[in-house]
């Protein structure tokens, strides 16, 4: 028996077979391009610090906010519904870049030490997006947790320069004290400099003593103290005081006293050591 071949049967076969996969194909070929995913995930300021969302990398996105105190690359920031809430935030070239920020989406990253703060990596506004590079000169204060238990009150003010000679041996006493006390603090000329010897080349003006940290009785200008142990941290401290124009309220060390006459001819008491700062509930250290 031969069988007969009907035309057009292997060419009708072909074309059903083709409908069949080629579906099956472009759902193949797609499967293979993998959907771009944002790395940052968006939180409140809050819920980002405190961990309460996560993130690959740690990768955030906040709405900008407000800016406390700026300085240099890093800055002390809150949410506005959250103002009791203080963050550290840092960038590159922070006091010229944060104004423009208002209103923008910030993609941040979080690291832990010394103490938690943000990082931005981009700005984002609606579709367009800035790209941000590192920051690596910033400073993150330490902070510190005193025993204030163990800590008593002392006024500076019963320690003036000019107290008489027969007050020395009381103040002598109380070298390597630690208290609380309560006062402000000023950038002074340093009174140890020495100008250097020699005559000032024409043209040049004469150098000038550099500032440096003084501690000031809060009832008496006249107990002056030189701060001895500031660090980039503490220097942090005092400046965000001075901006903001509020009283030192902290811990203290004395660590020398002047002799009488040295006292009345410096114009300063002694000398002292910052242990920590009071603000918004927290202690910066040195």
């Amino acid at each position: 028996m031969s069988w007969t071949r009907r035309p057009g049967l292997q060419s009708l076969t072909f074309w059903a077979l083709l409908l069949t996969v080629a579906p099956l194909l472009i759902m193949t070929s797609g499967c293979g391009k993998k959907k771009e995913v944002d790395p940052y995930v968006y939180g409140s300021l809050r819920d980002v610090t405190r961990g309460n969302v996560e993130s690959i990398g740690f990768l955030f996105e906040i709405d900008c906010p407000e800016f406390v105190y700026i300085d240099g690359n890093t800055g002390i920031v809150r949410d506005p519904k959250d103002p009791n809430l203080l963050e550290f935030l840092v960038a590159t070239d922070l006091e010229n870049r944060a104004p423009s920020w208002q209103g923008k989406l910030l993609g941040v990253q979080k690291f832990f030490s010394p103490t938690v703060y943000l990082m931005v990596r981009r700005v984002k506004d609606g579709m367009n997006v800035t790209e941000i590079d590192s920051c690596t000169n910033f400073v993150i204060p330490n902070f510190t947790d005193p025993k204030l238990e163990e800590l008593s009150g002392f006024d500076l003010s019963k320690m003036p320069y000019n107290a008489r000679r027969s007050q020395q041996s009381d103040m002598d006493d109380r070298i390597g004290m630690e208290f609380q006390t309560a006062g402000r603090v000023e950038l002074l000329p340093d009174h140890e400099w020495k100008a250097p010897e020699g005559e000032v080349p024409e043209g040049e003006e004469a150098p000038t003593a550099p500032e440096v940290w003084y501690l000031v009785s809060a009832d008496n200008p006249k107990a002056l103290f030189k701060i001895t142990n500031v660090t980039p941290s503490l220097e942090f401290g005092l400046k965000l005081l001075t901006a903001q124009g509020l009283p030192f309220v902290g811990g203290v060390k004395i660590v020398d006293v002047y002799p009488y006459k040295e006292r009345r001819r410096v114009k300063v008491t002694g000398t002292v050591e910052i242990e920590f700062i009071t603000y918004a509930n927290r202690y910066l250290a040195p």
